[in-house]
């Protein structure tokens, strides 16, 4: 048990630190200063996960697509699911507000849920209008894998829309699947025995660890968008971009790069034998209206297999933030 004794000193001697620092110091140095910055921050917090909880049980949530594609064909060879929230004005809240919300609070396994079983509707639907989908990908959080039951809740999501296993594929974080190794080993081994692949994201910001690619069922690896963004100017982020894409040769496995934004970089990644790409070069993260449109085109074209001509495809200028 521990106790807080709250001391207000008018005026401080320095400007006080940060809320989100503030239950650290207070346990490193034994004291923090309290301030109305802090209050404020609290209180946009306690707002934010008011909100959430809100935007949950009124259906203010959406997925939005962005297309992943196999550099040689320019086919699509995958989707990857983004999250967005709509608040009551209309208005999109940024992701980077609110994903570390919902994981502190817990509300991470509902919103992670209806992901998972608002993938597998979208598919159908995509289906039953004969667009041919290809695999959806679901980002799935550490707190998700804690919880042990990941693969009952996708096989009845799959199960309740009558899609096959292929058709959805999991991404988790290298930082989250380390902190929850031994469980979720077992929860990969169950999602690779139903058919659903799994893809290890953001790969080379966390540990980048030769002996857990051994022993983890991966099927591909995904290069984090900020060796993408330095590889053409710095000699040393190239090299390990390099390295990575030959590592998953000898170990069998894909590789995709996140956060292509330029033809230079395309190019340059196809020289090095990437497999797959997806960034604002290729398409920024689309409506489900909006895939399905493009599904549609490449069906009426006559050719469902490329979704651009062969070689690298045309340089775009997409406004997005975040993909």
């Amino acid at each position: 048990m521990s106790s807080f004794v709250f001391v207000i000193v008018r005026p401080p001697s320095k400007p006080p630190p940060s809320y989100s620092s503030a239950a650290s110091d207070v346990y490193k140095r034994q004291f923090q200063y309290y301030s109305r910055e802090m209050n404020a921050a609290s209180m946009q917090r306690l707002k934010l996960e008011s909100g959430l909880r809100h935007a949950l049980d009124a259906q203010q949530f959406e997925l939005h697509y962005q297309p992943q594609v196999e550099m040689d064909t320019g086919r699509i060879i995958g989707a990857e699911a983004l999250l967005r929230w709509r608040d009551q004005e209309g208005n999109y809240v940024s992701p980077g507000t609110f994903i570390s919300i919902a994981e502190d609070s817990g509300l991470i396994v509902r919103l992670g849920e209806w992901v998972i079983r608002e993938s597998c509707r979208q598919a159908l639907e995509w289906q039953r209008a004969g667009l041919a989908p290809p695999p959806i990908s679901v980002n799935v959080s550490a707190v998700q894998f804690r919880r042990q039951n990941l693969a009952a809740v996708i096989g009845n999501a799959l199960r309740e829309h009558g899609i096959d296993a292929r058709l959805l594929k999991i991404e988790i974080t290298e930082s989250s699947l380390m902190s929850v190794r031994e469980a979720g080993t077992r929860v990969l081994h169950e999602l690779r025995g139903m058919g659903v692949e799994v893809s290890l994201d953001d790969f080379g910001t966390g540990y980048s660890s030769l002996s857990y690619l051994r022993t983890f069922p991966v099927d591909m690896l995904k290069i984090d968008r900020s060796f993408i963004a330095a590889m053409l100017h710095d000699e040393k982020t190239a090299a390990v971009i390099e390295a990575i894409i030959n590592v998953t040769r000898v170990l069998r496995m894909k590789v995709l790069a996140e956060g292509v934004e330029r033809q230079e970089q395309f190019d340059y990644l196809r020289g090095l034998g990437c497999d797959f790409v997806q960034g604002a070069f290729i398409s920024h993260a689309l409506s489900a209206a909006e895939f399905g449109r493009l599904l549609a085109a490449r069906r009426r074209a006559g050719n469902p297999r490329p979704a651009r001509p062969a070689g690298p495809p045309p340089a775009r200028t997409v406004a997005n933030p975040r993909r």
